[in-house]
């Protein structure tokens, strides 16, 4: 099989737009593609009925540059959350920003976070002590971040499990 794509080439799969599900890839010996999600994560191993599933097209260099777009994110098994994401990665966790009434959710969802250790709720700070918004001119609003959470994309067929 003739190997379509090549190392260090930028991916997103058929149905994704830049830089959501966008992987770089790593290694083609043939028969196989090994690629990582940009930002990091788990090497994954694409076998050629693997690449055919995902349809796999290359993202022009030109076209790889920080732009935001929304999605929805949730941590472990918890609520789903829909914020702005430039697709970037933090050890391989999602870094979503969030529109102000959606950090609000998130906040008074995370005042229920359990710490396992200690069996006792975890002190989260007041919002006014936590963060403050930045206004993004794409989306025309402020987003709130909140660093170092392991957040995770959560797409349409995550929804339909």
């Amino acid at each position: 099989m003739k190997a379509a794509f090549k190392q260090g080439d930028v991916l997103v799969p058929k149905g994704r737009k830049y830089p959501v599900g966008a992987l770089e890839v790593a290694e083609v010996d043939g028969e196989f593609l090994y690629a990582f999600p940009l930002g990091g994560g788990f090497r994954l191993k694409f076998d050629a009925a693997g690449q055919k599933k995902y349809a796999f097209k290359v993202v022009p260099k030109a076209q790889q540059r920080s732009r935001l777009v929304k999605a929805k994110f949730s941590i472990d098994d918890g609520p789903t959350f829909t914020g702005w994401w430039s697709g970037e990665r933090w050890n391989g966790w999602a870094t979503p920003a969030f529109e102000e009434e959606e950090f609000k959710k998130v906040l008074k969802w995370s005042d229920g976070i359990w710490d396992e250790e200690k069996k006792e709720s975890v002190e989260i700070p007041d919002e006014r002590d936590r963060v403050q918004g930045v206004f993004n001119k794409q989306v025309g609003a402020k987003l709130y971040e909140e660093s170092g959470w392991c957040w995770d994309e959560v797409t349409a067929a995550d929804q339909s499990e």
